[in-house]
């Protein structure tokens, strides 16, 4: 599992990176416009 989530706030046009496990915010990314959708392609290597 990631350590990280992406959120979009599209009102202050950013993306917050929160701590996945206590939610708290570790960053924020700004943006250009109303982010609404995230996209994100990963893999951890571990067989299921």
């Amino acid at each position: 599992m990631g350590t990280e989530i992406a959120v979009t706030d599209p009102r202050r046009e950013r993306i917050l990176i929160l701590d996945a496990g206590t939610l708290a915010e570790n960053r924020s990314l700004a943006v250009t416009g109303t982010p609404f959708n995230i996209v994100a392609v990963g893999g951890s290597g571990i067989n299921h």
